[in-house]
C-alpha cells in the first residue's frame, strides 16, 4: 500500500505505471483535486487496468479531496465516505479469505484557509 499527497501536481501516468509494474494493491491519495472531472476523466487519470478509483470530493469547495485506488483482485465490498467534520476521510472494505479488512484514509490540512476547526476538535472526533 502507498499513500500520496498529490497537491494537484502528481504525474498520474507515472503513478498508474508504477502501480501496475510493482503490483501495488492500494494507493490512498490526498489532494486529488478532481471535483470538476467527469467519471470517465477520473477513470482515465487514476485507474490502471485492473484497478478501481473512488474519490471522496469535497462538497461545495474547490480542490482538495481524497481518493483510493484499489486492485480489483482484492474482492472489494465497498468504498464509503466517512462523516467527519474536522477532516476528509474515506474507507475501503475488502475481503482476504473470510476476513473483512478496512483501509481508512484520513486527511486534515491544519493550515488550510477557512479551516474553522481547531486541532483539539480533530483529536476529540477521532
Amino acid at each position: 500500500m502507498i499513500n500520496i499527497d498529490a497537491l494537484n501536481t502528481y504525474d498520474y501516468d507515472e503513478l498508474r505505471e508504477y502501480m501496475s509494474e510493482k503490483l501495488i494493491p492500494i494507493c490512498c491519495i490526498s489532494e486529488v483535486w478532481c471535483n470538476d472531472m467527469t467519471t470517465e476523466e477520473k477513470k482515465r487519470a487514476f485507474e490502471p487496468p485492473g484497478y478501481k478509483f473512488e474519490d471522496f470530493a469535497r462538497k461545495n469547495k474547490d480542490g482538495g479531496g481524497i481518493g483510493i485506488i484499489a486492485d480489483l483482485d482484492l474482492k472489494i465490498s465497498s468504498f464509503e465516505k466517512l462523516p467527519y467534520k474536522t477532516m476528509e476521510a474515506g474507507r475501503l472494505h475488502y475481503y482476504a479469505g473470510h476476513k473483512k479488512i478496512s483501509i481508512i484514509i484520513m486527511y486534515r490540512a491544519e493550515s488550510a484557509p477557512g479551516n474553522r476547526y481547531k486541532m483539539s476538535s480533530f483529536y476529540s472526533e477521532m
